[in-house]
């Protein structure tokens, strides 16, 4: 199969009509049938059988896509390297970094960073565990990670750290808002927002609420701390979450109070070792740190 059949394939398997396909690729509906006609000619395999006006994929196909689809992030990223090509004379950065760092210090981070740098070309994408490290070891140009969890490779190096605790945010008159701080017993007869037990992020719920953990009536569990605060706010329940998403007052209706735990999170930036930052990558770093003790966060 050549790439534009590979490419149109995947449209079918994405949409499972000719119609979804060709309005994906902006081609006309002819096209892509007559794409996926002669993929099948040179396969000499058929990939897709007809039912009630849709496409059903055959077991070759399924074998085919998984093949094609951990292909094609790589093929992507040719094409934007080749994109970027385009933009000459300006300072590119590629940033990957953890969810929750997406809407507080990661935007005031790259905000200065523009400031500072007007000609700079920022690309940061959220992304998980796995993806974060396999798209910084396969960068060879001017990239940094910036995770929630230890980054154990080979090839990537941590540059800075950055270690925080965890508040509880509930509702205006909520009981609980009358605390100055929160203690894990307090919770007791609370319905509880929480994370999900990630051994990646290094932190258990023995680690947050001690003894009483298995007295915990966690009634909903969610990997985003901003959307463990909008459930709270909607009245859920009350959220235990990372200091650093609520940090700067990014939820005025919600009352915060600190959480009396042992657990601790960590931001990690890191680099690929075989590509050391450029001066942007560098200065990215350096408006981080600005970012972060802005918003009262600790060293």
């Amino acid at each position: 199969m050549n790439l534009r059949q590979m490419e149109v394939f995947r449209a079918v398997m994405l949409t499972g009509t000719v119609a979804g396909a060709a309005q994906l690729l902006h081609v006309s509906q002819p096209g892509v049938s007559k794409v996926l006609a002669a993929a099948e000619a040179r396969l000499r395999v058929p990939l897709f059988v007809r039912s009630r006006g849709r496409l059903v994929p055959t077991s070759a196909a399924h074998q085919l896509y998984a093949e094609i689809g951990s292909a094609w992030t790589h093929i992507e990223r040719v094409r934007q390297v080749a994109r970027d090509l385009g933009v000459q004379g300006r300072r590119r950065l590629f940033i990957m970094a953890s969810p929750s760092l997406g809407a507080c210090v990661m935007p005031k981070a790259i905000s200065l960073l523009t400031q500072r740098w007007p000609d700079s070309r920022v690309r940061l994408e959220l992304t998980i565990p796995k993806l974060l490290i396999d798209d910084l070891v396969e960068q060879n140009d001017n990239a940094v990670g910036a995770a929630l969890f230890d980054v154990q490779h080979p090839w990537l190096e941590v540059l800075h750290r950055y270690q925080y605790g965890m508040v509880c945010v509930m509702p205006e008159g909520h009981p609980l808002s009358r605390l100055d701080s929160v203690q894990p017993a307090d919770l007791l007869g609370h319905k509880i927002i929480a994370y999900p037990a990630e051994p990646a992020y290094r932190v258990s719920d023995a680690m947050i609420y001690g003894d009483l953990a298995d007295e915990m009536d966690i009634a909903v569990e969610v990997r985003s701390g901003q959307s463990a605060c909008a459930l709270s706010l909607m009245g859920a329940g009350v959220a235990v979450v990372e200091a650093i998403v609520v940090a700067d007052a990014l939820f005025p209706s919600l009352v915060v109070r600190p959480f009396a735990t042992s657990a601790r999170f960590e931001v990690q930036l890191v680099q690929n070792r075989r590509s050391p930052l450029a001066e942007l990558g560098q200065a990215f770093c350096e408006t981080f740190d600005q970012a972060w003790h802005a918003f009262g966060l600790p060293a």
